[in-house]
């Protein structure tokens, strides 16, 4: 843990120089004791905190990479990198080494040479030693006091570009996890079809970009992705995996990748993750602060991300209304509401858009209430290109839930085929709204421009 968050080290003593593959010899920082408090109190709040694993690279001041730079070719780390070609240091070999060959080029994470160093693979893992120091890392934070009992340690894991490690590596590493903490959640970094590591002995699910990229492009508002389209791919994404892997997918629109969902929706037509730097030469893209249309389709984008299957990751800030463009322009620092205006008078970023927050807080409680919003099986009833209305319908054995969203730009009146079974439907979002009428299997209601609504259907 970044030893800013803690009290200093001794003088002259850093977390990396006390590191080494025993162990036991392994001290906890004033930072890490930090992080280990913060778990406590986190779990004593009912929450759970997951870590990133980034076992592909180092960074340049990792003990062993250091270690490598200093006695070359006779490092026990020599082959834990991808060093592509040694160079000769005549007449120089340091104190216990005898070789004079140091490392000249290496595969980074941003190129040969880079500062990121690539870890190697071997066969259908890592490096053995290797392997074993991330196992050793990974029962530390997992069970810190060594008891047997994980509730002082982490939850689960995310791990950094994960398809950059061969799969037999992942199998034995979630054997340990589970070992360890058979409810730790497990979430891999996939950018594209990730069915190869969701046969349930890598991952429990995945960062779901399969779910960002096509929403992002459908509420885009100049994009013409047709409403059965997109409909379409979700299907085509829930078909790949288990029901219960679909329930556990990350659910995301942006990222620390990414530019900020806000900024992708007031910058159309281009795809994702595309063209989202404005220090690029030629660029048009506006990395200013979103209108409120903008807002507006973060709003059905979120409402959708909220009711679909899977669950909704919310990117820090976006729920303030937090705009930007791709890494770092996208990693700023969370905009804080104020108890009082600053020295100008001026009230807090954040609460500019504290009606967004609003929507965020009534989106989280109304999942929360409805569990066939979080483990609710889901059919499509309407897809609807011309005025880009979307309808499905999530149920569980105790309830069944409708859901509908209206992406266009003018208020209309639809009318849905529910099964012969229904009676009435309460609204359930939002409270404002008139109830529908029902009738014969059919519920019909009129829907606000650019607007979501949630019904509860009650059967005979």
């Amino acid at each position: 843990v970044d030893e800013s968050l803690g009290a200093r080290e001794p003088a002259g003593e850093t977390p990396a120089q006390r590191e080494t593959l025993d162990p036991a010899t392994w001290q906890w920082t004033a930072g890490d004791r930090v992080f280990l408090d913060l778990l406590q109190k986190a779990h004593a709040l009912g929450m759970h905190i997951i870590i990133d694993g980034v076992f592909n690279h180092v960074g340049e001041g990792f003990w062993a990479w250091q270690e490598v730079r200093a006695r070359g070719r006779d490092s026990p780390y020599a082959e834990w990198f991808e060093v592509t070609e040694w160079t000769e240091t005549y007449g120089f070999a340091p104190e216990g080494s005898s070789s004079s060959l140091r490392p000249r080029k290496w595969n980074g994470w941003s190129g040969p040479g880079t500062s990121m160093v690539r870890v190697a693979r071997r066969g259908d893992g890592l490096h053995p030693d290797f392997e074993r120091h991330i196992f050793d890392i990974t029962r530390r934070w997992m069970d810190p006091n060594g008891d047997g009992d994980p509730s002082d340690g982490v939850d689960g894991w995310r791990l950094d570009v994960a398809d950059a490690i061969p799969h037999g590596f992942w199998r034995r590493w979630r054997t340990l996890v589970k070992s360890i903490n058979p409810q730790a959640l497990i979430i891999g970094e996939i950018w594209g079809e990730a069915s190869p590591w969701l046969h349930g002995d890598e991952f429990d699910a995945v960062m779901n970009y399969s779910f960002a990229m096509p929403t992002v492009r459908f509420f885009r508002s100049a994009a013409r992705f047709p409403a059965t389209d997109y409909v379409a791919a979700f299907e085509q994404v829930l078909d790949r995996h288990s029901w219960s892997t679909n329930l556990a997918m990350q659910n995301l629109l942006d990222s620390h990748d990414t530019d900020r969902i806000a900024s992708m929706l007031a910058n159309t037509e281009r795809p994702y993750d595309r063209q989202n730097r404005p220090d690029q030469p030629d660029s048009d893209y506006d990395a200013g602060e979103p209108n409120e249309a903008a807002y507006q389709r973060l709003r059905l984008a979120s409402f959708l991300q909220f009711t679909w299957v899977g669950a909704p990751l919310v990117y820090y800030g976006t729920e303030v209304g937090m705009y930007g463009a791709d890494d770092p322009f996208d990693r700023g620092p969370m905009w804080w509401a104020l108890d009082r205006p600053d020295s100008q008078g001026r009230a807090a970023r954040a609460e500019r858009h504290a009606d967004l927050r609003a929507w965020y807080r009534t989106l989280t409680a109304m999942r929360a209430r409805h569990p066939a919003l979080r483990r609710g099986r889901v059919r499509s009833v309407l897809a609807d290109d011309a005025r880009r209305v979307l309808a499905y319908i999530r149920w569980t054995a105790d309830e069944r839930l409708l859901v509908i969203l209206n992406a266009g730009g003018d208020a209309t009146r639809v009318r849905l085929d529910v099964g012969s079974n229904a009676q009435s439907a309460a609204v359930v979002f939002p409270t404002e709204s008139d109830g529908p009428d029902v009738n014969g299997g059919y519920v019909e209601l009129d829907l606000k421009r650019s607007s979501g609504t949630v019904l509860k259907l009650t059967d005979r």
